[in-house]
């Protein structure tokens, strides 16, 4: 197995990080190719590629602040930033002749305000009709059919609100502080004839993630009948890559840098 670890400032400058290739035999790709990126914490994104389908897949996607080695990584904007240098890098590598799309399973999710998980493919695609990896990198179903019975279903989002105030209600979190807020803007959102996703405009982001929370967005899951597949792609044909810096280090250099903090 042959190892080669670099440094990398990414075009929007948020931090330097550690990219590491690690490159070995495989009885059935005949070859495989990880790429890795992290800063003090090692393991925070990874994609294995196999050359003879050309395709790769995330291992793993974790976010810390200490993803990267000279400050802290911003929550959001930093993990866009990682995504989008470690695309770059493969894009500018190994496309075209080992790897022309990125397949990855769906589950991305964030912690509140309270630290309760929240199911961000479902909650991010209500907010804003999308979902994030499709909103900030252009992914889209895996398989064809998924794709068409995914883009019809968005319809239903403009759909008018047929439910009482009772049912809706009953999805809220036990003893929420803001009950007479949402109600008002329930109510309102009644009177209006609005759609579900103007509703849901209208109770904001920060409001869904830190005050409702996960229940709700089931509700408009079920009730409208959404559908979400589970494999999706970011076709490296038409992904655009950032500029970046690169250099090469060594392994004392790498091992140096995990125990900065320790």
């Amino acid at each position: 197995m042959e190892t080669n670890n670099y440094l990398i400032k990414s075009q929007n400058n948020f931090f330097v990080k550690v990219l590491s290739i690690l490159s070995r035999d495989d009885p059935k790709t005949k070859l495989s190719i990880s790429v890795l990126l992290g800063g003090i914490k090692k393991g925070c994104i990874s994609i294995n590629i196999n050359p003879i389908i050309k395709k790769g897949d995330f291992a793993y996607l974790k976010y810390s602040e200490k993803c990267s080695i000279n400050g802290r990584l911003k929550k959001g904007d930093g993990t866009i930033d990682m995504l989008n240098t470690i695309l770059s890098f493969i894009k500018n590598n190994y496309f075209p002749h080992q790897i022309d799309t990125v397949v990855f399973v769906d589950d991305s999710h964030i912690f509140n305000n309270f630290g309760k998980k929240i199911w961000l493919y479902l909650s991010y695609y209500l907010i804003h009709g999308k979902t994030w990896y499709e909103a900030k990198f252009s992914a889209i179903p895996l398989q064809e059919n998924d794709k068409l019975t995914y883009d019809s279903n968005k319809t239903k989002l403009q759909n008018p609100i047929r439910m009482d105030w009772n049912t809706f209600s009953s999805f809220l979190p036990k003893n929420i502080i803001d009950i007479e807020i949402i109600k008002s803007k329930f109510d309102k959102a009644i009177r209006s004839g609005d759609s579900w996703q103007e509703l849901i405009h209208d109770f904001g982001q920060d409001f869904i993630f830190n005050t409702i929370g996960d229940k709700l967005p089931m509700l408009f899951f079920y009730q409208l009948n959404l559908y979400f597949p589970k494999y999706w792609k970011i076709d490296l044909n038409t992904f655009k890559p950032t500029d970046y810096i690169i250099t090469e280090i060594n392994d004392n250099f790498v091992d140096s840098i995990q125990i900065i903090e320790q």
